[in-house]
């Protein structure tokens, strides 16, 4: 009976260090890519320093052109309060 209990620790030891192994594996790629994101995002803000920039990634979060959809809040209004203050 001693022996299978002792068996039965490390089974559960070995799955728990396996999880564990997996777990820094998805922690690992996990930062990576965040990082990978981050410098990209570090990288766009630096070079839209500019005043123009600033106004192109407003225009940018806005859709001129398209309706509200179903079921979505209406902002035609906000979008040309955005285009006025951009032509003044």
């Amino acid at each position: 009976m001693m022996h299978s209990h002792k068996l039965f620790g490390f089974c559960k030891f070995r799955d728990l260090s396996d999880w564990n192994n997996q777990r820094n594996i998805r922690l690992n790629k996990k930062k990576e890519n965040n990082r990978t994101s981050q410098a990209v995002v570090i990288e766009t803000l630096a070079s839209e320093q500019s005043d123009k920039a600033a106004w192109a990634r407003v225009l940018k979060m806005i859709n001129i052109n398209d309706s509200p959809a179903a079921g979505k809040a209406d902002v035609s209004r906000m979008s040309k309060i955005f285009i006025q203050l951009k032509s003044a």
